[in-house]
């Protein structure tokens, strides 16, 4: 880029007080500056409508100074420009300020002119070529344009404080800080968390309250505000600032040193309103078209000084970017110092462009934009329009043209300069870390790419893509709160989850706040409130049942096509936790004419699970205007839960659901289908669904039809527990497809169905619909028909036996079930089935009040059960009108039937010969008409009209015989009796001896009652009874004797009393308790005996039981008919010792795989517990702790005996039989287990394991005999891997399964245990026993995975293995030497070697790799490593399913070791004494042989400079290199003085070097280090150079001078210097001189073979100096004539180089002589001394000693004077 060159020159406005200059005239050279402005500058009053008043000034180009180059400032005006060579195409300078700085500035609305002429008095400025444009930023609305490029993620938006630049500055750094910027983490250049919103919405630009945010606090410190801004309403004064400014800053002295330890914030770095630095209040400068490098490489100084102080200033502290990169040196990082810079744009005469600008932007890189007088921060473009888009420190998203006008607040600012900072050391390896908070208002897109959290006072309201975009796979937004709301032409959602143009996966999470998503879709595309790949969805507790959650979508302006509440496009969407919110997907297009088609969706995903309570309020709504004449026929489809594959709700579907799909047409041309469905999927598994559920659609018009389906499922449904209702209804006046309403539909159906079930179609209609086999249990109502006034029908059916009749006729010729295959329906409790049932085969299944209305239709058997178990009598099972001839018996089951009638059919087309009925009395075959009696009970089947019943009777009792107890029955003891609130239940044991029992004769009293079990209950009066039972014989009715009476009483409420504990002995583990029984005003019943905490109910006065080890206490307490208890006695205890030995159930198992074995068993058992486990192995014992098993690796081939040894607590063992096994010399890498166990209907399951496997294949084979089972293979983690069925004894095990660790086994019968017997089941495995898992891991490495590489190439890994079980090896590799390596892999099998690098984060980034097939070989080239550690990794990509790789891995001889460097000399705080080079008078050698490249890109040498001079140095180098000279600051930084680069095999120099004698550095740099450069070099000074030998600095210093440097005047002439010499390195010469005898003296300056000056200077007592006379000579000799000298003054002669900084010098001598001086002269002489007040605002030479002040009152007295020093200057010093 082309750039201005420099000059410098500070007016008197630059600082407050005088000033004097060091310059530099270079006219190749020139700074320019802009500076912004304090705050939005306006212009004068009555420019622009309703404008606020402010001032502005004007610099005409008349103004500019060609000399120095910069508009002279005016006094005052608190607002100083500096500019350099006027910028082409700008012809006026304009120049703004505040002029109210503390008012509350809002940017002012103006409307768009086309032209200049539209801003009436305004002289607008265009750039040659450019059109004028003026942009208004009228408020924060979001404007975004089609073809917006804006940087990823949020720009921060910081208050407007303090200065427009720091705070543009702050934005552009928190937006590094949370972003990062080419893969590197700059998450430290801004101290603390960063929130994107520190915007006060009050538009005070100076607002304290926004010190309180991160950003408010790094624009400006109150600190700055306190030492710089204003104090008591007044700026500050250069003395206030003074004390804030320097090191010992008081106005007392101090040095020139810049006190950058006070520095706190961007203003303090920038200068900002700093009058010390040339800045008003909140004003700072930019230099216009220079680097960085151009900043830092000049040195120049100013002097200004003040009331009583002066002080040196270096001049960089004036420019902002020196600042900026201060400030970010101070955080740890640094600027690309080449790159980074302020550069005028291509409008204004610079090279920068629109295309510059986009280049920028692209590259992730925020810029400053620079106006008139003002500084913005870039973000963004369109480069349609060829606009920028920037914050403009008030509003975000504002946008001018490029090369424009920009209204900003009434001022008309101009575009002007860029500036770009390219920030260095970042932290490799991504983007910041952390999470994105948005916490206040947004009014456009955000995109993160790191998580998310949504504040409650949050809000986005975006138009676009998304409200809230996420750039990355996984991340995840928190939403405490807040609102998010966006609407899209061509799709959108609240928040979108996108990586690159593809959906992404990520998570939401509510966390219990007030929150409210909404998309619009205002054209052809989709929107959601959630969008993603994958998605989880989780909502806290505190969110359950909560309105707070509302997700709002719908069609905007235009018609979208498609809408979803949480849209998982492809993946899984997971939804937990318990929501009760609101979800709303309104697809309404009725507005809109002609659409196609609507879809609307709450839940869309590849596949849904759903944990907890989902429920709440959830509506998807799509309706479909009519299409016009010939278009394609318009859909409405909405869906309440899809998914491609399955649905999976493991919690509970609730809440209130409404989804609802309508359409309409009026032509035959047009049309279509409404379609809405509840629930979609492949497969759904719904574990319990309470929700109140409606699923309508609609059509109307001539041809448009609807369907509607509640739960669907392509392949198998299952519903375990529904209780809510599901209200399916389709309407439609035509169509092809008419109103079809499906409830629930699927291929397979298992569900149980409570609630309420509805199927309203118009034209048809199915309750519970499957293609192949259904199990169904209805508790519920089921309904299919056609009702026409659909939200009455569930009132309706509520109301059945009212509106019976109504409801029938609705549902004739309708189904409610229907299944293809075979159906095993249940009806039990309150079923109420109003439509047929269709099916091929299967049972119905009747309990309790079950009813079914309408046809019974199958294709083959049908079954059909009755139990009449708690059913009312009268009670009707099935009406039909048509009943299946395939229905066969019915079989009804009599047991705990009423008396009563029982409708078992009640149909016309159905006529049965005969029922089966069953009981506890057994199964017969009951024929119509005829009667079977049991006991006393008569059943009857009768067949009269339509009705198929049964008759339950009471029949007369069997007479007593006349001999009772003929019976083989006997009653054994009597009854028992407990009586609770006046009923007594009276129970007995059953009655033993020969024949069947029908029943029981109770005897109370004088009444008998009835039973047909073992007790019976009866509500008595109080009173007392007595009562005995007599048993009935089922074959003849004959009856046992009475058994012995009970005595009770009724009414009893006295307790019995115990009068003695009970006593205890113990025998082994028995004990028996005995006590003397108690007493009871009727008696006692029984005893309740507790022992520890179980309870014993015994009729005796003794109790034995046996129990195990321990120590036990007991009481008694006795109780009566009544209920009524003792209290209880006195608790007594006894101890039962452990004698008990462990018991082993099975014998060990042995696993042998190659050398190791493993020996496991089952646990023993015991009456306490076992303690431990100890195995014997060839007489070594090992304790195994509670582990039931044991492995020993390694082991030699050979015979080997092992015995297992259990023990308890108490020392009890037990030792299974000693057994042997032997392991075989060269035996295979086998693993053989057998198990065995037994199966039948009491233990229907055996479990195996858990056993440890090494990885290997595994097969399953056995023993059945007979038996039906299935096997499952389990591994530790609970997840079943493998399955295998026995049928008939035959195992079906298909494939072998791949194991590695644990595992365990479990056998489950298939047919409960009927097929029963005993089973062996063998495991047997092929192993991988090469596997070595103690290389898995890098923090588990040891030696042995450590290599060491030299200087030579050669095998790094070899003979290894990886695959399952073992899936990747790593190893720690150390490069002595930084390199260009080749790595080559060869493997037997499928596997990747990769090369990676440790993150200092302890994270592995991987650097290269490649992949190798099968029985092939692959390498890694050319990957440059500097020295040290690195680690290599060896993975089988094949693994997973059982590969096997032997491998090995060498480094290639390809590879190039760079054996020559040397880090001892990187940095100059390292350098050694080998290091370090004197240079005395002579050129030569300096550095010889050396080397830079890859791994050591860089060489510093200390030279010492015995003399100064100027310099030239040469360099040659095999490869591109670059020589740099350097200087070492005050601060510890180095300074380039000069630089030269060589390419590869050439030489090149630097000459002409000016250089002090001291110390300097050299550095040599390798250009192509980091692609892997290698360069010998050498360095020398030449000849060329020049040493100034001849300086002498002992006379520079005119306040310490040696004696020899002092000369007295007496009177006589003589010689001062003799053969002197000044030049670069000694640039002055002083010379002392006492005057002891007045006079005119005359001084001469000879031989001077250069421009030389001699100067004479006075000096009073009080030591303040004045300048006398001087005499400029170029060459040859001049004099100070006749110089009248008095006695009582001290005298300084001074000789000055004029050519010393250019590298010039000259020899000379000075003489003097002298007159005596007249009377008249001293007159004269006394004259001259009195009016020689008024040179005191004189400029003196640049003098090293302290400077003499200047007197105001000289200045003001308007004596001016001025020689040659100020020509071209203008300036009175």
């Amino acid at each position: 880029m082309q750039r201005q060159g420099l000059s410098f020159a500070v007016s008197d406005d630059l600082l407050s007080g005088d000033v004097s200059v060091t310059r530099y005239e270079n006219a190749s050279r020139n700074f320019t500056t802009r500076s912004a402005a304090s705050g939005p500058a306006q212009l004068p009053a009555g420019s622009l409508p309703d404008a606020p008043a402010c001032s502005a000034r004007f610099a005409p180009a008349a103004d500019v100074s060609a000399a120095d180059g910069f508009f002279p400032g005016s006094a005052g005006d608190g607002n100083v420009r500096r500019s350099g060579v006027r910028p082409a195409g700008l012809p006026v300078r304009m120049e703004y300020f505040d002029s109210a700085k503390c008012a509350d500035l809002i940017p002012v609305g103006e409307p768009v002119v086309s032209s200049a002429a539209a801003a009436p008095g305004y002289d607008v400025l265009t750039p040659a070529g450019a059109e004028a444009s003026f942009t208004v930023a009228a408020d924060s609305v979001s404007r975004s344009a089609a073809g917006d490029v804006l940087l990823p993620g949020l720009m921060p938006e910081v208050e407007y404080m303090y200065g427009c630049s720091p705070t543009a500055l702050a934005m552009l750094l928190g937006y590094y800080d949370l972003y990062g910027y080419d893969d590197a983490d700059y998450s430290n250049i801004v101290e603390g968390d960063v929130d994107v919103h520190s915007r006060g919405s009050d538009g005070n630009i100076y607002n304290m309250n926004e010190f309180d945010s991160v950003l408010g606090r790094l624009v400006a410190s109150r600190d700055y505000v306190e030492r710089f801004y204003e104090r008591d309403g007044r700026e500050t004064t250069p003395e206030q600032e003074l004390p804030y400014t320097f090191v010992g800053g008081g106005v007392d002295g101090g040095v020139s040193q810049v006190d950058i330890s006070l520095w706190n914030c961007l203003a303090d770095y920038l200068g900002t309103g700093q009058y010390w630095r040339g800045n008003p209040n909140t004003g700072s400068t930019f230099y216009l078209d220079v680097t960085l490098n151009d900043i830092l490489s000049w040195y120049e100084t100013a002097t200004f000084k003040g009331d009583g102080y002066t002080r040196e200033l270096d001049l960089r502290f004036t420019s902002s970017v020196y600042g900026i990169n201060l400030y970010v040196e101070s955080r740890g990082y640094s600027l690309d110092g080449d790159r980074t810079g302020t550069f005028y744009v291509d409008g204004c005469g610079g090279s920068f462009t629109f295309e510059d600008y986009m280049r920028e932007i692209d590259a992730g890189r925020p810029v400053l934009i620079g106006t008139t007088s003002h500084s913005m921060v870039g973000y963004g473009y369109n480069k349609d329009t060829r606009e920028i888009i920037f914050d403009d420190t008030y509003f975000s998203n504002q946008r001018m043209a490029w090369n424009g006008i920009y209204n900003y607040g009434g001022s008309m600012q101009q575009l002007i300069d860029i500036t770009v900072i390219t920030l260095e050391g970042g932290t490799p390896g991504g983007s910041a870390t952390g999470k994105l908070v948005i916490s206040k208002a947004y009014n456009e897109m955000v995109e993160s790419e790191r998580d998310v959290v949504v504040r409650a006072t949050g809000s986005i309201v975006a138009d676009g893509p998304a409200a809230l975009r996420l750039l990355a796979d996984n991340l995840t937004v928190t939403l405490e709160g807040g609102s998010l709301s966006g609407t899209g032409s061509s799709g959108n959602a609240a928040i979108s989850f996108v990586n690159s143009t593809v959906p992404a996966s990520g998570s939401v999470f509510f966390t219990g706040g007030t929150v409210s998503l909404s998309s619009r879709a205002s054209g052809v595309g989709s929107a959601a409130g959630i969008a993603g790949y994958g998605l989880t969805v989780r909502f806290s507790e505190s969110a359950a049942g909560a309105a707070g959650i509302s997700i709002k979508v719908g069609a905007g302006t235009g018609a979208g096509r498609s809408y979803y509440g949480i849209q998982a496009d492809g993946g899984i969407l997971k939804v937990n936790g318990d929501f009760g919110g609101v979800i709303e997907v309104d697809g309404d297009h009725t507005v809109f004419s002609a659409m196609r088609s609507a879809q609307s969706c709450v839940l869309y995903g590849g596949s849904v699970q759903i944990g907890g309570k989902f429920g709440g309020t959830l509506t998807a709504r799509s309706l479909a205007n009519s299409a016009a004449s010939g278009e394609i026929p318009a859909d409405a489809g909405a869906i309440g839960i899809f998914a491609r594959e399955s649905v999976s709700v493991t919690g509970t579907l609730s809440g209130s659901w409404i989804v609802r799909a309508a359409g309409g047409s009026d032509n035959a041309a047009s049309g279509g289908t409404a379609t809405a469905t509840g629930v979609r999927g492949s497969w759904i598994d719904i574990f319990a669904m309470d929700a109140k559920m409606e699923v309508r659609a609609d059509g109307s018009g001539v041809n448009f039809g609807a369907v509607a389906s509640g739960i669907d499922a392509e392949f198998t449904l299952r519903l375990d527990r529904f209780t809510g209702s599901l209200n399916v209804i389709a309407r439609s006046e035509g169509g092809e497809v008419g109103g079809n309403a499906y409830a629930v539909s699927g291929r397979e159906i298992i569900g149980n169905f409570g609630g309420t079930v509805i199927a309203n179609g118009s034209d048809d209609s199915c309750a519970i619909r499957a293609e192949t086999s259904l199990q169904a249990t209805v508790t519920g109502t089921l309904f299919s028909g056609a009702w026409n006034r659909p939200d009455e029908l569930p009132a309706k059916l509520r109301n059945f036996r009212t509106y019976r009749n109504e409801l029938l006729a609705a549902t004739r010729d309708r189904y409610a079930i229907s299944a293809g295959g075979d159906a095993q329906l249940a009806f039990d409790g309150t079923a109420l089935v109003l439509g047929g049932i269709s099916i091929d085969s299967g049972s119905l299944n009747f309990s309790a009040n079950a009813s079914v209305y309408g046809d019974l239709v199958s294709a083959r058997s049908v079954s059909m059960n009755i139990s009449l178990r708690n059913t009312q009598s009268n009670h009707v099972f099935l009406t039909a009108g048509q009943v299946s001839s395939t229905l066969g018996t019915i079989t009804v089951d009599a047991d705990g039937a009423d008396f009563g009638s029982y409708t078992l059919v009640d149909s016309a087309a159905y006529a049965a010969e005969s029922v089966t009925l069953a009981g506890s009395f057994g199964k017969v075959e009951l024929s119509v008409g005829a009667s079977h009696a049991v006991g006393n009970t008569v059943y009857t089947l009768i067949q009269d009209d339509t009705r198929l019943r049964l008759s339950i009777e009471k029949g007369n009792e069997p007479e007593d015989p006349d001999d009772p107890g003929s019976s083989g029955l006997v009653m054994s003891g009597r009854p028992s009796v407990s009586v609770r609130n006046g009923v007594a239940t009276i129970s007995w044991e059953p009655a033993t001896g020969e024949g069947s029992v029908y029943g029981y004769s109770i005897r109370v009293n004088e009444k008998t009652y009835f039973s047909s079990s073992e007790h019976y209950s009866v509500a008595l009066a109080y009173g007392n009874y007595t009562c005995s039972v007599q048993a009935i014989e089922r074959d003849g009715g004959r009856r046992s004797k009475w058994s012995e009476e009970k005595v009770f009483m009724v009414g009893d409420t006295e307790a019995p009393v115990l009068s003695f504990d009970p006593s205890s002995s113990v025998n082994g583990s028995e004990v028996t308790i005995s006590w003397m029984p108690g007493t009871d005003n009727i008696g006692v019943e029984g005893y309740l005996l507790k022992i520890g905490d179980r309870e014993y109910s015994v009729n005796g006065t003794s109790f034995t039981v046996a129990l195990g080890a321990g120590e036990y206490s007991y009481t008694l307490r006795a109780f009566d008919a009544c209920g009524n208890l003792s209290e209880p006695t006195t608790p007594q205890s006894f101890r039962i010792a452990d004698v008990e030995s462990p018991v082993f159930a099975d014998l060990p198992n042995v696993s042998i795989y190659g050398r190791s074995f493993t020996i496991s068993w089952k646990p023993a058992e015991d009456n306490v517990g076992v303690a431990g486990y100890e195995v014997t192995v060839n007489g070594v014992t090992y304790q195994t702790g509670l582990e039931t098993s044991f492995t020993l690796s390694g082991q030699a081939a050979g015979d080997y005996s092992y015995q297992v040894t259990a023990r308890d607590a108490a020392g009890n063992t037990a030792s299974t039989e000693l057994r042997s096994f032997t392991l075989e010399e060269g035996a295979p890498d086998r693993y053989f287990r057998k198990l065995s166990g037994e199966l039948s209907a009491a233990s229907p399951a055996v479990s195996f394991g858990s056993f440890p496997l090494l990885p290997g294949w595994y097969t399953l084979a056995g023993d059945f005999s007979g038996l039906n089972a299935k096997i499952s293979v389990v591994d530790e983690r609970g997840k079943t891997v493998g399955r295998a069925s026995v049928k008939n004894g035959v195992l079906n095990f298909k494939k072998p399964l791949l194991l590695d660790g644990a595992c365990s086994i479990r056998v489950d019968s298939s047919d409960k245990g009927k097929s029963s017997g005993d089973f062996s089941l063998e495991l047997s495995g092929s192993v991988f026993t090469k596997g070595d898992n103690s290389d898995d891991e890098i923090s588990r490495l040891t030696d042995a995975h450590r290599i060491t590489v030299g200087d030579t190439a050669g095998s790094l890994i070899s003979g290894e293995w990886v695959g399952y079980g073992d899936a990747v090896d790593y190893r720690a590799v150390t490069f002595g030497n930084a390199g260009k390596y080749a790595f080559s892999i060869n493997a037997t099998d499928a596997a990747k070697l990769t090369v990676w690098t440790l993150r200092p984060n302890g994270r592995l980034k991987a650097l290269k790799k490649v992949s190798v097939k099968a029985g092939t070989s692959g390498g890694i080239a050319g990957l440059l490593l500097d020295a040290g550690t690195y680690y290599l990794s060896v993975e089988s990509t094949t693994a997973k399913k059982g590969g096997s790789a032997d491998y090995d891995v060498s480094l290639d001889g390809a590879s190039t070791f760079f054996t020559k460097g040397d880090n001892s000399d990187d940095e100059i705080g390292r350098l050694t004494d080998a290091h370090r080079i004197t240079v005395g008078d002579t050129a030569g050698s300096l550095i010889s042989g050396e080397w830079v490249g890859y791994g050591d890109a860089v060489d510093y040498r200390a030279v010492t400079f015995g003399n100064a001079g100027k310099y030239a140095f040469s360099i040659n180098a095999t490869d591109a290199a670059k020589l740099t000279v350097w200087t070492l600051r005050p601060n510890g930084r180095l300074k380039a003085l000069k630089k030269v680069s060589v390419k590869a095999g050439t030489s090149g120099g630097i000459a002409g070097l000016l250089l002090d004698a001291g110390t300097y550095y050299l550095s040599v740099e390798s250009a192509n280090a980091k692609k892997g450069g290698s360069a010998d070099y050498d360095v020398s000074l030449d000849g060329a150079s020049t040493f100034f030998t001849k300086g002498d600095n002992r006379d520079d210093d005119p306040g310490a001078l040696p004696g020899e440097f002092r000369t007295a005047l007496d009177g006589n002439g003589g010689r001062l210097i003799d053969n002197g010499w000044v030049g670069y390195g000694d640039a002055v010469d002083y010379r002392e001189l006492e005057v002891t005898r007045a006079g005119a003296y005359t001084f001469t300056l000879s031989g001077a073979a250069d421009a030389v000056k001699l100067t004479l200077f006075s000096e009073d007592e009080t030591g303040k100096r004045r300048k006398l006379k001087s005499v400029s000579v170029k060459n040859g000799s001049g004099s100070i004539e006749a110089l009248e000298l008095g006695t009582e003054l001290r005298y300084l002669a001074a000789v000055e180089s004029s050519t010393a900084k250019k590298g010039g010098g000259t020899d000379y001598s000075l003489d003097f002589a002298c007159l005596p001086p007249s009377a008249s002269a001293s007159a004269d002489l006394d004259s001259w001394r009195s009016a020689s007040v008024a040179l005191d605002c004189y400029e003196q030479p640049s003098l090293p000693g302290p400077a003499s002040e200047l007197s105001a009152a000289g200045c003001s007295a308007g004596l001016g004077w001025s020689d040659e020093t100020k020509k071209g200057n203008g300036l009175l010093a």
